[in-house]
């Protein structure tokens, strides 16, 4: 019955079973309560850590966003210089056509965003979102990134024929 020793009583002056009932008593309630003193700052601390995360994760979140929105603001940017690049080309393809009275600049056609290579194609008007998705592709299949997936692309936006493309991707890969 006596866990805390046997020389324990008679140092302490411990006369009675009573005295080591209630000497009993007092250590389980110090037990139990360190026990949940000690589940308390296990609790705290968790959910400190836990804060301490999602604050992290939040701001890498943002800065994440704020890179994106960064690198869309460039992208939009550089579209946007290379659309007043090619207005000022055409204008002075127009300039030239007038001057020396040739016909070959009614190649080119810029008609309400759109932007055709010639006018021999009917559908051959791209958007000039499709324009830059297209010099992008080309740029990346020319350097020989995912050719096989990319030239697949590159048929679709162009929108060769099913005929065309059998053939081209037959001459590619066999």
């Amino acid at each position: 019955e006596n866990h805390l020793g046997a020389d324990f009583l008679p140092e302490r002056g411990v006369s009675n079973s009573q005295e080591v009932a209630d000497l009993k008593k007092h250590v389980d309630n110090l037990t139990r309560r360190h026990k949940i003193e000690i589940e308390t700052l296990k609790n705290e601390a968790i959910f400190n850590a836990n804060q301490e995360y999602e604050m992290k994760l939040k701001h890498w979140q943002e800065s994440n966003e704020q890179r994106h929105l960064e690198d869309v603001n460039r992208v939009m940017e550089e579209n946007s210089r290379e659309r007043q690049r090619l207005l000022r080309e055409i204008e002075t393809l127009r300039q030239v056509d007038k001057r020396s009275g040739a016909q070959h600049v009614d190649k080119f056609n810029l008609s309400a965003g759109r932007i055709s290579v010639s006018s021999e194609y009917a559908d051959g008007y791209l958007l000039e979102t499709e324009y830059e998705y297209l010099k992008d592709v080309l740029f990346k299949y020319l350097k020989g990134e995912h050719t096989e997936q990319l030239l697949k692309v590159i048929l679709a936006v162009l929108k060769f024929s099913e005929k065309e493309k059998s053939e081209i991707l037959r001459g590619v890969t066999g």
